[in-house]
């Protein structure tokens, strides 16, 4: 939800700045221009960190609902975590082979340029009751 807040007060700001950017014809421009021009890359510096931020979330919900539809990594809880389309990995599996299941599903989304590991793997001693 807050996503979607600080996306829509940046479309509102870029369209202020967008109606108010040109200046009108015969108005001669004075100083208020550099305070626009100082703004508009204040604007846009913050339009970037969020489309950035928006595109590491997708990244993350892609490898989160790649790893629900495997059925042999859904049953592991593994946290996933992007930024700058660089994805960590954390969590306990039991085995090699999936963590190595899990790093190529990661590696394969789309808009991931690395892999961090932070799995571990812990084997667990079978039940022998009844």
């Amino acid at each position: 939800m807050r996503i979607v807040v600080n996306f829509v007060i940046m479309l509102l700001i870029l369209h202020t700045y967008a109606a108010f950017s040109q200046p009108e014809p015969g108005v001669i421009e004075d100083d208020s221009t550099a305070t626009i021009e100082s703004t508009s890359e204040a604007i846009i510096t913050g339009w970037e960190r969020t489309k950035e931020f928006w595109s590491d979330s997708s990244i993350t919900a892609r490898i989160i609902n790649r790893f629900l539809r495997d059925e042999k990594i859904s049953i592991f809880i593994i946290k996933v975590s992007t930024q700058n389309s660089v994805t960590t990995l954390s969590g306990e599996l039991e085995s090699k082979e999936l963590a190595q299941r899990a790093m190529d599903i990661t590696i394969a989304t789309e808009g991931v340029i690395e892999v961090i590991n932070d799995l571990y793997i812990v084997t667990r001693k079978k039940s022998t009751a009844r």
